[in-house]
């Protein structure tokens, strides 16, 4: 009976192994505005995180943003510099930076993530896991770019889960080409203005579409915040003109802003949030949110796993479930009559 249950259970990881959730191989953040009025020499003015399969959640320490001298492109840099940084400072993680204009190559410690900063007409990567065949990411801008990508490590099976940024009430816009998800969170301090979520995707038609929300000096959490993330969400599921596959969207409470939706535990900055819950099928590839100056701002991809594999069971996998199960039900009913013949 032993052996019979040790197939039947090998059956069913084999039904289990061949059907897995993979979270998406790499997201991107844009920081598409230069440095704005309010930031100051100094100040805290961005900070960005990433969570990579094999790793644990690194965020960056604080992004110092000077205006006017700081354009998107400095901003940008400045970005992948401190993520770069706060790598290299993570326990247990190795990162070799590489600049290709001369494919030289750094892993001495965090000055190598001055790269992005030193040589921005020229692509540069940071790659970091835990050694050799492990998983992590390459966080790579490219030359002289507004953007940064982090990618899943090659040479495994990985993924980055979450990329995220908080613009610390300063910066006026962040942009997000994340995996499944998407969230949002305003803090409604007292700001009066229009928060715009622009949405760009590949159905055809106008882009980007965008969902607009007001927002005025009554909006203080907690009692605001409920309604203004549900005007969020409202809004974005109403776009115009319509996508073919439309939006949907979710308003979360804090008790949701725990893994694996979010990474990061960022979101105490209001009592709610906004979650873009179908990124794939609605054709998003990139979420930009546009706050007005003074407005904090919460943007999180997230592929809503910790790691990139979870075993699942595909059809064949149950069918074997089920059988198992009958094939146990059945030897127990036998072994109960025979019990009973003999007593």
């Amino acid at each position: 009976m032993g052996k019979k249950l040790a197939i039947s259970l090998f059956i069913v990881a084999i039904g289990a192994s061949s059907s897995m959730l993979r979270a998406a191989p790499n997201q991107s953040l844009h920081f598409n505005a230069a440095a704005p009025a309010g930031a100051a020499a100094g100040s805290d003015d961005l900070r960005t995180a990433i969570k990579a399969n094999g790793l644990p959640p690194i965020g960056s320490s604080s992004i110092d943003l000077v205006p006017p001298t700081d354009t998107a492109a400095i901003v940008t840099n400045k970005a992948a510099q401190a993520q770069c940084a706060a790598a290299f400072a993570a326990s247990g993680v190795l990162c070799t930076v590489v600049r290709f204009d001369t494919f030289a190559t750094c892993n001495t410690g965090p000055a190598c993530c001055d790269r992005f900063i030193d040589v921005p007409a020229f692509a540069v990567t940071a790659s970091c896991d835990k050694g050799a065949g492990t998983t992590g990411f390459d966080l790579n801008r490219p030359g002289a770019a507004t953007g940064i990508t982090a990618f899943a490590r090659p040479g495994g099976v990985g993924s980055v889960t979450h990329y995220g940024a908080e613009n610390k009430n300063i910066y006026t816009g962040l942009s997000s080409d994340p995996g499944a998800g998407t969230l949002i969170q305003i803090r409604p301090n007292g700001i009066t203005g229009t928060i715009q979520v622009q949405i760009t995707h590949n159905q055809g038609g106008s882009n980007p579409r965008t969902a607009s929300v007001i927002v005025d000096g009554t909006n203080n959490d907690p009692s605001e915040s409920q309604a203004l993330h549900n005007a969020i969400e409202t809004a974005l599921e109403g776009i115009s003109p319509a996508l073919p596959v439309p939006i949907v969207a979710t308003t979360h409470t804090l008790d949701d802003a725990t893994g694996p939706l979010t990474a990061f535990g960022w979101f105490k900055q209001a009592t709610h949030f906004v979650e873009i819950n179908n990124m794939a099928a609605a054709g998003i590839q990139d979420v930009r949110v546009i706050v007005p100056a003074g407005q904090g701002l919460i943007v999180e991809g997230t592929d809503r796993v910790t790691d990139s594999v979870v075993p699942t069971l595909n059809e064949w996998g149950i069918i074997a479930l089920v059988l198992v199960l009958m094939l146990c039900g059945y030897v127990l009913i036998r072994r109960q009559k025979a019990l009973a013949a003999t007593s």
